[in-house]
């Protein structure tokens, strides 16, 4: 016996958006984007048993498109630079896969799950990226100025600036992994796995070599596991260690204008390999009616084996956003009121260590300590809280604070080095409020 099931989906996406990037009161850097997309995906899976219910399968195939533009303006220093960035392109991308996997158990205790998936995907650009002179009028086709687009012989003129490219990226993922349960309550695991994460183009690609299409990333990984339940299932215990090795890694660059004042371009390219190592830990524990507490918490070692791009050797760079050490501490209590009615408090406290939010760290500047340090989130830990009551198994109503100690640090930064200055996002600040729900 099987079951067959068709997933459909659409999604249309419509932005616009201005940052004043260096957030002074001057009209320092500042840029406006546009953005339009439509996407459309279909799925068709079916899903069964064979040999005796000892072999759970599934079967599918999905195809996604993927249709739309951006633009956007960029000025830096106005009062000295005439020069307005402008970037505009539109993509036209599809996708379809077909995929398998399947799980035979071999004893009651043990079981062996395998699969696969293959990916081709078709990617169509054209770029019209150009800077354009304030006061001359002038529009020279690069994205930074004093660059022009070359494609062998072909130098593209201006106003269009016109640069249509296709490209085709394809490959295999699987999974293979044993489960073994000795007891009802324990199960050890060891899984292997291949991903596979397509190629693309820069959309902002300020000159011929950053044409170039970045290649697929492949990761494989590895990991052992154990997941129990103690106590008549009162306590709950999860544990696992994995390591993965990627291959042509994509990390963004940074590109700066050549010579004076002028704007950037980021891009995306393959450095080449790395390698993370970490654990997880959670425990789940119903310490008396009603009342659960949770602690949870990983570790992670990322490191560059070999990271050279266009602009040079980058296996010094940090790993931007890799959280090294974090953990959580969570409390739920229920209680009924009445016949009709249960009370529900919550409260948790998650904290993380310092965490590079840009890649910087290139120890010959002699800057370089300020510019990491300025560049690495402190540590933080946020404090939380709901209460609500939930009646007729219908409604609720409820009241919830954030980061009720106030903790404010920032967690997203980047290093505009052409200009000179590091653009920061802070947290949410200490927030309240009150929440209504109806079930239909």
């Amino acid at each position: 016996m099987g079951e067959a099931k068709l997933i459909l989906s659409y999604r249309k996406i419509d932005s616009f958006s201005g940052i004043d990037l260096e957030g002074t009161a001057l009209p320092i850097h500042f840029t406006e984007s546009q953005q339009s997309v439509k996407q459309q995906s279909a799925e068709l899976q079916f899903t069964g048993k064979a040999l005796d219910n000892a072999l759970d399968f599934a079967v599918g195939a999905f195809a996604f498109h993927e249709s739309g533009f951006e633009q956007s303006f960029s000025i830096t220093a106005p009062t000295l630079n005439p020069q307005t960035s402008h970037v505009w392109g539109s993509i036209d991308n599809d996708s379809i896969g077909m995929y398998t996997q399947a799980t035979y158990h071999i004893t009651d205790e043990l079981a062996f799950t395998g699969g696969g998936r293959y990916s081709v995907d078709d990617k169509g650009l054209e770029s019209r990226n150009n800077n354009f002179n304030r006061i001359t009028s002038a529009t020279a086709c690069s994205v930074i100025a004093g660059v022009p687009v070359v494609i062998g012989p072909e130098i593209v003129a201006a106003p269009q600036c016109a640069i249509k490219r296709r490209d085709n990226f394809s490959g295999w993922s699987y999974t293979a992994g044993l489960d073994y349960k000795p007891s009802e309550d324990i199960l050890l695991y060891v899984k292997t796995a291949k991903g596979f994460r397509s190629g693309g183009q820069n959309l902002r690609a300020p000159s011929a070599a950053f044409l170039i299409p970045f290649q697929p990333e492949t990761a494989y990984s590895y990991e052992v596991g154990f997941k129990g339940e103690f106590l008549d299932r009162r306590l709950r215990v999860n544990l696992a260690a994995y390591t993965s090795d990627v291959k042509n890694i994509q990390r963004s660059t940074l590109i700066p204008a050549p010579g004076g004042v002028g704007g950037a371009a980021t891009v995306l390219g393959n450095a080449g390999k790395a390698r993370f190592r970490g654990a997880e830990a959670e425990i789940t524990a119903l310490v008396a009616e009603g009342l659960t507490l949770s602690v949870s918490g990983s570790l992670i070692d990322p490191k560059y084996v070999k990271y050279a791009d266009l602009t040079g050797d980058r296996s010094f760079e940090r790993f931007s956003a890799v959280i090294k050490k974090q953990f959580a501490l969570g409390a739920d209590y229920s209680r009924p009121v009445g016949d009709d009615a249960e009370i529900n408090l919550h409260a948790d406290y998650a904290w993380r260590g310092k965490v590079p939010l840009d890649t910087y760290n290139y120890a010959p500047n002699p800057e370089n300590g300020a510019i990491v340090a300025a560049t690495t989130g402190p540590s933080l830990g946020l404090l939380n809280a709901r209460v609500s009551v939930e009646f007729l198994d219908r409604f609720e109503i409820g009241l919830f604070g954030r980061n009720l100690t106030n903790e404010r640090e920032f967690v997203q930064n980047q290093l505009v080095a052409p200009v000179g200055y590091i653009s920061a996002t802070y947290n949410e600040p200490r927030t309240y409020g009150v929440t209504a729900s109806v079930k239909f």
